[in-house]
């Protein structure tokens, strides 16, 4: 009787342990797959056909309109400009209706550990720190001179700062479902060189 018990210990521990382990495993080949298929889409944005200013792709209510990179946190994603906030859950997202050759642009990404989560480690982000955007024709520099923390109804920080051309990135102060802060980047434009 006492092996028996033994025995059935042994097999429901080796199956909790087995579970244990598949669980850990999807979410790490979920993940992978994810990345890769975000990496591949970064790669071919600039194989795609050239959109001129003013034109709007067919079928679509948004286009890849650049790719971010932040080089201090390693940042390298697509950025979807569009109303369409559902865009967040695989890209970072700009604000519909605005340009990057003046006045203030604005992204806004997810922070947390999925695979389009990329603005998760803002607090390691300092003054001076370079952030690039390149469209198909152009990559603009800019350079952070703000990184402050705001509730998330303050939207004051998405508006013109007079006499500059800005960049301004908005995420969630904590990698939660809920936060009812942001963490905001103001970075101005220094360089505009064509591609």
């Amino acid at each position: 009787m006492k092996k028996r018990k033994i025995s059935i210990l042994g097999v429901v521990g080796i199956l909790l342990i087995l579970t244990g382990v598949s669980m850990i495993g999807y979410k790490f080949i979920s993940e992978y797959i994810e990345n890769k298929s975000i990496n591949e889409e970064l790669d071919s944005f600039f194989d795609q056909p050239f959109v001129e200013e003013g034109e709007m792709p067919e079928a679509a209510d948004a286009e890849a309109m650049g790719v971010i990179n932040i080089e201090s946190i390693g940042v390298n994603h697509l950025v979807m400009q569009s109303e369409n906030w559902d865009y967040l859950t695989r890209y970072v997202v700009a604000w519909p209706n605005k340009t990057l050759d003046e006045g203030n642009f604005s992204i806004a990404g997810h922070n947390g550990a999925c695979a389009s989560c990329v603005f998760r480690d803002f607090d390691k982000l300092n003054d001076k720190d370079v952030i690039t955007l390149t469209t198909k024709d152009k990559v603009y520099t800019y350079e952070i001179f703000e990184i402050k923390t705001v509730v998330y109804t303050d939207v004051s920080v998405l508006e013109d700062i007079p006499g500059k051309t800005t960049l301004t990135l908005v995420t969630c102060s904590q990698p939660l479902t809920y936060d009812e802060f942001r963490v905001i980047v103001h970075a101005e434009l220094k360089t505009v060189v064509d591609r």
